[in-house]
């Protein structure tokens, strides 16, 4: 580590806050964790309702902001509660972090983007469509405002084994069921791993604004589940792809396009945007 100080993974009960524990530890470095019930050694935090009373770990230099509610649904459904971790209690604790002298790196999304144009520049306006990508795009700006301890980082779909639609997709093949995915809804899929080194990179290196990191293409979701049945040796045949227009619960906002403009992470740590057929068999263990 660049300072002497600990690494701070808020949210560390996430697929991302582990993995980023994972390789700080690797890397020979003391890591304090929160999530929202104590375990292991980590420290009670529920963003909600505890940003602006919980204690900041003393000897603390960087912080990786892993914590939210990501359930695009969730957003939706109940947008009060989604706003008051995502967007009141993130800024509040952020806030906090920077006035005590630690560097905040904040995972963000391409959601803040409407996905109507490819590889968006870390420089595009927001222009976010669902109630997840709106309160990311807000918390990203007042944290931006935050000049010099703050680093955005923009990523696209992560895939990874524990996925739940890879899980539901390969428990349901295994069962001999047949699974419908979408045709018409793409995503560009980052292998965790590689975020990881992103986001690694720029809290060590205390990289403030903006750095974005995607595939070098869009993927249908039905593509991917293509891929999945070939691995698991299933007939493709059982993979029936459908229209998310045909779904029984509606689909807030599907983009055309998720893909972002890498050039920065690439500059930044080397960062390499694999292709979408790559990432994905990264994830689940094929080539």
């Amino acid at each position: 580590m660049s300072d002497a100080g600990a690494a701070l993974i808020i949210g560390a009960d996430s697929v991302l806050g582990r993995a980023i524990a994972s390789r700080e530890r690797h890397l020979g470095n003391r890591v304090i964790e929160t999530r929202r019930s104590v375990a292991d050694g980590s420290q009670s935090l529920d963003i909600g309702v505890m940003a602006t009373t919980w204690p900041i770990p003393p000897q603390t230099t960087i912080a990786y902001f892993c914590a939210a509610i990501t359930s695009q649904r969730e957003c939706q459904t109940d947008f009060s509660r989604a706003y008051a971790v995502n967007v009141t209690g993130t800024c509040a604790l952020v806030r906090r972090l920077v006035d005590a002298g630690l560097f905040v790196v904040f995972p963000s999304t391409n959601l803040v983007f409407d996905g109507s144009q490819p590889f968006v520049s870390p420089a595009a306006t927001p222009c976010p469509q669902s109630a997840y990508g709106k309160m990311k795009a807000e918390a990203e700006a007042r944290l931006l405002a935050y000049s010099g301890r703050v680093g955005v980082v923009r990523l696209s779909k992560l895939v990874h084994e524990e996925l739940p639609v890879f899980t539901h997709w390969r428990l349901a093949l295994e069962s001999g069921l047949d699974v419908r995915p979408f045709h018409d809804m793409v995503f560009s899929p980052l292998p965790l791993a590689a975020a990881v080194d992103v986001l690694v990179a720029v809290a060590h290196s205390h990289v403030t604004g903006v750095v974005q990191a995607s595939a070098t293409e869009d993927i249908s979701y039905a593509e991917a589940c293509h891929v999945l049945a070939r691995r698991q040796g299933v007939p493709e045949s059982r993979v029936r792809p459908i229209s998310w227009m045909e779904h029984d619960e509606p689909v807030e906002h599907a983009p055309a396009h998720t893909t972002l403009d890498s050039t920065r992470a690439s500059e930044i740590c080397g960062f390499r945007a694999p292709r979408a057929l790559a990432a994905l068999g990264q994830a689940l263990g094929t080539t």
